[in-house]
């Protein structure tokens, strides 16, 4: 699967700001789009080659009818939740459920229950296991902690690669958004279950096996304007952690 990351930005970003970072979009392959907003349209150029768009959540900052009707004819899978609430002439309007595989192109995609709110609390958001020719990507934004039912669900998959919400940086204790988005010592805790579960070097014990293979990449995206600094500097900050993904950054799994 060849991974593009279109935007990686939170939601406080303007255009205006230096190092600007558009709204949080991702694709994968040319065919298939996590979220998406009218921010990434020029980054996308031709929207012909796009099939599928795939939705974990309504924030303006990740899902955007005006970019959908420029992306018709498309199919945009949304979780029956709030499916109902999107229509547009040319657009296919796909929902699923959670825990349960779906078809999105040439993709096997499961959502997962993620620990995120929408202005109406009935509206669930998700994030996603992709497969394709034997992989698994785990995509995890918007979101903090991986909730106990997410956890059960990706005990079904060995993943090549997860990409997580890293919206708070590094601590900044005291900050609200800790109850809907990562910081970065959440992140690297929940790395070390997902990669050596307890009991996973000890067969005898039963079912826990590590999620995230020996090896596998782990990307951040999803920086707010105010809790990183620079590119460069966070890059270079945490190399060898993690890969702090850019704008137009490609990356083959």
């Amino acid at each position: 699967m060849h991974i593009t990351f279109l935007g990686t930005g939170a939601a406080d970003w303007r255009r205006t700001d230096p190092g600007f970072r558009a709204f949080t979009s991702t694709r994968i392959d040319r065919a298939l789009l996590i979220d998406g907003t009218m921010d990434v349209s020029e980054r996308i150029g031709d929207t012909s080659e796009i099939t599928d768009v795939i939705y974990t959540h309504n924030h303006r900052d990740h899902f955007d009818i005006e970019l959908l009707k420029k992306l018709a004819p498309v199919r945009a899978h949304i979780h029956r939740s709030w499916a109902h609430k999107v229509q547009a002439e040319g657009v296919e309007v796909v929902p699923f459920e959670c825990n349960a595989a779906f078809r999105a192109g040439e993709y096997e995609v499961t959502a997962l229950p993620s620990n995120h709110l929408t202005e109406d609390w009935n509206d669930e958001t998700v994030h996603f296991v992709v497969c394709k020719d034997g992989k698994a990507v785990f995509y995890a934004t918007d979101g903090a902690w991986i909730t106990t039912r997410e956890w059960h669900g990706l005990l079904n998959f060995e993943l090549d690669a997860a990409i997580f919400d890293a919206t708070i940086g590094d601590s900044y204790p005291g900050d609200f958004r800790i109850f809907e988005h990562n910081n970065l010592d959440m992140v690297r805790l929940m790395l070390k279950t997902l990669r050596c579960p307890m009991f996973a070097d000890k067969p005898a014990m039963g079912k826990i096996h590590s999620v995230i293979k020996p090896g596998a990449p782990v990307f951040i995206t999803h920086m707010a304007r105010t809790l990183h600094p620079a590119h460069e500097e966070l890059a270079k900050a945490l190399e060898g952690e993690f890969v702090v993904a850019y704008d137009g950054f490609e990356t083959d799994i």
